[in-house]
């Protein structure tokens, strides 16, 4: 259904992020981009997140910061940006589905608003 998927995840620590998260945010193709922010997670962390395989999580998916930090690479994945705007001719092909806490949520769509994304192409869910 969708020709690109970007998927941000965010979390305090690493040792936080279920298996099942690590394992499925292990992928990275031409096609899909995952990206895990940890916003509190030391800078030189000796412990690299393991897949359920044993294997270690390519580091470069691990970014210290926000989620909110992501959107621009996110958007820049998806071939979205002109300007650091989201041309208004692209707006019926994204869909940006945001869930976590209000205050997280509420700045996230706020900066996709900010970049062009039109508000009724935002999913939102606070919790």
């Amino acid at each position: 259904r969708y020709d690109k998927i970007v998927n941000i995840f965010g979390e305090r620590y690493s040792s936080h992020i279920p298996d099942e998260v690590l394992d499925a945010y292990s992928i990275q193709t031409d096609k899909i981009s995952n990206q895990i922010f940890l916003s509190r997670e030391e800078e030189n962390s000796q412990s690299l997140p393991r897949s359920t395989a044993g294997q270690v999580i390519h580091n470069s998916q691990f970014i210290k910061g926000y989620v909110q930090d992501g959107l621009s690479s996110a958007l820049d994945f998806l071939w979205l940006l002109e300007n650091d705007k989201v041309p208004s001719h692209q707006n019926t092909n994204i869909t940006v589905f945001i869930c976590w806490r209000p205050a997280m949520c509420d700045d996230v769509r706020d900066k996709l608003i900010d970049y062009g994304i039109a508000r009724e192409r935002l999913i939102i869910e606070k919790y």
